[in-house]
């Protein structure tokens, strides 16, 4: 009966000594790193490539560009980066009371890497004033106009691509909008 106790115990002592062996052989070396540490660390290196995505909104009438603005944001792959500009606009609703309408940009960009090259998903919201409105008697009303595009633009390094269009549906107006991604320095 010892003696199979005795069998049993250097069994498990041999076992634990081949596990312990095994798992000293998989282990990196001080100063070396696993296989997925180092790819982890190679892909977020990749990820942390910081690009400049410029877009360009071309306000076009009768074929000839009157108006082009420009919106530069600084954006890493998979992040969402935004841009919002404008100003809170008043308008009566009566009794002397008042409400307030955004005249903005609002850009929301993110990027995905792809093997040549990358896609950029764009959500644009652009609400103009476009003057007054006069209502008898004598009251004058604005007038605002609205642009929502979402979209998913392929883009090379450094070439102009193009984002999507859209007409003004009150007057004889376009936008056009387009994105240049390039990396930033």
């Amino acid at each position: 009966m010892r003696r199979a106790k005795l069998n049993i115990l250097v069994l498990i002592a041999v076992l634990a000594l081949v596990f312990v062996g095994s798992q000293a052989a998989a282990a990196p070396r001080p100063g070396q790193q696993s296989q997925n540490e180092q790819a982890a660390k190679e892909q977020t290196a990749q990820d942390s490539t910081i690009y400049r995505v410029s877009y360009r909104v071309n306000e076009v009438e009768n074929g000839k560009t009157i108006n082009s603005r420009s919106y530069i944001l600084m954006a890493q792959p998979d992040k969402e980066t935004t841009v919002r500009i404008g100003s809170r606009v008043p308008y009566p609703t009566g009794h002397g009371q008042f409400q307030f309408l955004d005249v903005s940009m609002n850009i929301d960009c993110t990027l995905d890497k792809q093997q040549d090259g990358l896609l950029v998903r764009t959500t644009l919201s652009m609400n103009t004033s476009k003057g007054q409105q006069t209502i008898p008697p004598d009251a004058s009303l604005p007038i605002f106009g609205q642009l929502e595009l979402k979209d998913t633009t392929s883009a090379t390094l450094g070439k102009p691509a193009f984002v999507g269009s859209a007409d003004d549906v009150s007057s004889n107006r376009h936008y056009v909008i387009e994105v240049t991604v390039t990396k930033a320095d």
